[in-house]
């Protein structure tokens, strides 16, 4: 009767809602036939699929509550695309570590192929490109000291320079965010560029600002992943993504320019230099390479990511917790007076002295989650997780967060607890499930500099300074805001020199 009743109204109206209902139904069969072969998972819609089910705000909660229905290792329909997601840690190791070779692809989608395009590190496509980008960028790193001695030293440089820009504030409340990310932006800039940049360069502050705002834009848009005629439309956060990504590109082949003019083959400055001549080489002799002008970009551009966004956000985690946590700030302090005493600042000679450091380190890193979701991998071949069927080029997400997070891997996961990681005689215990760079072949290029990073800054930081929370402040926001990474909200606090 009602179709009827719209069919005499309105012919056309009748017919374009048959063929949406029957398009919808079609929609529905297609994804269930498809979902036999995938672990279960829920219902989604014409469409967007299973997107309204996960909160913008914190997606990694989200998954982690479907688990209670299809368990850890279920589908969801991502507007066009399916999608596995992993949780806890028995689910990401057998991916990623026992079948490691099986997911090591990155699957095309529009964020990571506007950054990377299949080439680059991190977004690239596994294949000898990327191996053979990767071995060099490796070993280029490590011949100009990266995680080495003399890479400490160069931390250290930074460390006294952020020190003296909290000296020359004084007691007044003060944005740390800047003053960090600059200071250990400098240091793979200094590998990477051969330069580092005051804290008040307003170039340099809107390069790192911009880059800031698009991982945390990159999660609001994630959605242009999954319908990608998002990125059509002329207004949304995709449109502020690309304009973003449009400056920071012009910046760095600005810089590579800058290098190409003043190039010398027997004076080789930097990474820059030492690309600039892996391409003259292959150049001279006329062979297929990786090594390219597009290439060098995009290799400069993850390089930079991975050296400045997770150490960055976390050390502004540490501060704030700090703050949060006056006791365990204190704590950290009489051990550092107890075993550096006050006459020398700490170095890494101290670390393995310090365990109750390298614990509130470790437990910022687990309890901030600065990581929440892996990069998205892709299976390279037929195979199974857990018993069940993964076809080849499905697009596989590892919710870290639930890792950090699940009570049956930590007690009471929720509370701020250091000391889960100190044995009774008060060694460093470093649980398996302890994975904040994720794990397997493609985890964090950066993770040992960045363990060296984050001892050295916060070390020396407590070592030199109180940190409270200026006069009538409330306290503390300790729920971050959610793009590639989570990252604090903006905060204040006032430093004290200790006495």
């Amino acid at each position: 009767m009602i179709g009827v009743t719209i069919a005499q109204s309105n012919p056309i109206t009748y017919i374009l809602v048959t063929t949406a209902l029957i398009l919808s139904a079609f929609l529905v069969f297609l994804y269930k036939a498809k979902q036999k072969s995938l672990p279960p998972g829920p219902w989604g819609l014409p469409v967007i699929g299973c997107l309204p089910l996960l909160d913008k705000s914190a997606p990694f909660k989200s998954m982690v509550k479907l688990t209670e229905k299809f368990g850890n290792v279920y589908s969801l329909q991502m507007g066009s695309t399916m999608v596995v997601v992993l949780n806890g840690y028995q689910a990401i190791k057998e991916a990623f570590v026992n079948k490691g070779d099986t997911f090591k692809g990155r699957p095309s989608m529009v964020l990571s192929d506007l950054i990377g395009a299949g080439r680059g590190i991190v977004f690239a496509t596994y294949d000898d490109d990327y191996k053979e980008q990767r071995n060099f960028a490796v070993s280029a790193l490590k011949g100009f000291g990266w995680g080495s001695s003399a890479f400490a030293d160069r931390v250290m440089n930074e460390v006294d320079g952020l020190i003296e820009d909290f000296e020359s504030i004084g007691a007044k409340p003060f944005a740390p965010f800047h003053y960090v990310r600059n200071s250990v932006c400098n240091i793979i800039f200094s590998i990477v560029f051969g330069r580092r940049y005051r804290h008040d360069d307003a170039e340099f502050r809107n390069l790192l600002t911009t880059h800031h705002q698009n991982m945390l834009l990159c999660g609001s848009a994630t959605a242009v992943n999954f319908i990608p005629l998002l990125q059509y439309l002329p207004f949304g956060n995709y449109q502020k993504v690309l304009t973003n990504h449009v400056y920071f590109r012009t910046c760095l082949m600005d810089m590579i320019e800058k290098h190409k003019r003043t190039y010398n083959p027997d004076d080789i400055r930097d990474f820059i230099d030492l690309y600039l001549r892996e391409i003259e080489i292959r150049q001279q002799r006329n062979e297929k390479s990786s090594f390219d002008y597009d290439n060098i970009r995009r290799v400069a551009n993850d390089l930079f990511t991975v050296g400045t966004e997770t150490t960055a956000t976390t050390i502004l985690w540490l501060i704030l917790y700090m703050v949060a946590f006056p006791e365990v700030q204190q704590r950290v302090y009489d051990e550092l007076k107890r075993v550096v005493g006050t006459d020398r600042r700490p170095n890494l000679e101290d670390k393995p002295k310090l365990p109750y450091i390298e614990a509130t380190i470790m437990e910022v890193q687990r309890i901030a989650s600065v990581l929440p979701l892996s990069v998205p991998h892709s299976s390279m071949v037929d195979t199974e997780i857990n018993g069940h069927k993964i076809p080849k080029d499905t697009v596989v997400i590892a919710n870290l967060w639930s890792v950090l997070h699940e009570s049956d891997g930590w007690e009471e996961p929720e509370k701020f607890n250091p000391e889960r990681f100190l044995n009774k005689d008060g060694s460093v215990h470093r649980p398996d499930n302890f994975i904040p760079f994720s794990v397997g072949a493609r985890m964090c290029l950066g993770e040992q500099t960045a363990k060296m990073e984050l001892f050295l800054f916060f070390s020396c930081l407590i070592h030199k300074f109180k940190f409270g929370m200026p006069d009538g402040a409330s306290y503390p926001n300790l729920v971050g805001k959610t793009g590639i990474t989570l990252s604090p909200h903006p905060y204040e606090v006032c430093v004290f020199p200790r006495a």
